[in-house]
């Protein structure tokens, strides 16, 4: 009686209204229970003429028990052709195998399985699981700790990509460009930062002024040692500690001074200070040896790629400057020979 004034009044006839009397005070038992049941377990959907047929007898209220079309329920579940395993979610999947992992000990399953991956070209797959089940119970752990270790050596460290990043001169820009070709090969820029940081001697033995930046001569001798002995860790533990005691890195110092450069409106203190000149003092480390072994060569000595900077100055060379900081070194060295020898 609601459709009287919708646009659907003028459809209606006494069938209609018959059928939704009759359905409004008749005592009608359905089989929800095995409808909803059988639709949640079948992946095959009732029909269009099956749902108009059902809707129909329940308009004439020809509902019973014996109804055929009113009974769902089956032995045999229907099974989609098209049903595909790896497009439904885990929980699903968990659902479906619910009843066969209750009534199927585990070892009938996973022989099951094993013969399943065999029938399907997988022999290798079904050796490891077969290795992995039916061996120590530890034998799993370690796999997994194989694959995990495999999948980090596929990872560069950061110390590997610092070197990539510096011998073809990239940019952090360019850098993460070639990383988004190969994420799995290339680390985060964040991890080339942390490796490069390291490269750096101690911050407490380094001085920084507005015209001067300096380090001191031990620490940054400990510093090169240190990074050349984790370069050859695998050489270095080799070693015999004998051999330790032998070792001997050979060095070169120097300075020089480079002006000419651009001036800017750049306030410093002193007068002799300007940004158009810069005096630099460097050393080089060249050898390290273990007796008469060589165990570390420097490739390419006379290059600015090993030079290691002790003093960086914004100040014009001339001589009194170069004696000065002659001297300077030559106390630093008097300190580490006494340092050496207690």
């Amino acid at each position: 009686m609601n459709y009287r004034k919708n646009k659907h009044c003028s459809r209606l006839t006494d069938e209609h209204l018959s059928a939704i009397l009759r359905i409004s005070t008749s005592n009608l038992k359905a089989k929800i229970q095995q409808i909803a049941s059988q639709i949640q377990h079948s992946n095959q959907p009732l029909t269009q003429t099956e749902l108009e047929k059902i809707a129909h007898n329940i308009s004439r209220g020809d509902v019973s028990d014996d109804d055929e079309y009113m009974d769902f329920s089956s032995d045999d579940e229907i099974e989609d052709p098209t049903y595909n395993d790896d497009a439904v979610t885990h929980r699903t999947k968990r659902l479906k195998t619910k009843d066969l992992r209750d009534s199927t000990p585990v070892s009938v399953l996973n022989y099951a399985t094993q013969m399943g991956l065999r029938a399907t070209g997988q022999a290798r797959a079904s050796k490891v699981l077969h290795e992995i089940t039916s061996t120590s119970p530890n034998r799993a752990n370690k796999y997994r700790e194989a694959y995990i270790k495999s999948l980090s050596k596929q990872m560069m460290s950061g110390e590997d990509a610092l070197a990539v990043l510096v011998d073809a001169k990239l940019s952090r820009h360019q850098y993460n460009i070639i990383r988004m070709s190969a994420p799995e090969k290339f680390p985060s820029y964040k991890i080339v930062q942390a490796a490069k940081k390291e490269c750096d001697p101690n911050r407490e033995f380094i001085t920084v002024t507005s015209t001067c930046a300096e380090v001191a001569l031990q620490a940054l001798l400990d510093h090169t040692v240190n990074r050349l002995v984790l370069t050859l860790e695998p050489v270095i533990d080799s070693l015999n500690d004998e051999e330790l005691e032998q070792l001997c890195l050979f060095l070169k110092w120097g300075f020089d001074g480079s002006s000419g450069h651009s001036s800017y409106k750049q306030a410093f203190h002193g007068l002799e200070a300007s940004d158009s000149a810069v005096f630099i003092t460097c050393l080089v480390p060249i050898r390290l040896v273990c007796g008469e072994k060589i165990v570390w060569q420097n490739p390419r000595p006379a290059s600015t790629r090993y030079c290691r900077p002790l003093k960086i100055e914004f100040i014009k060379e001339s001589n009194d400057i170069s004696i000065i900081e002659k001297k300077r070194i030559d106390d630093q060295i008097k300190l580490t020979e006494e340092h050496c020898n207690n």
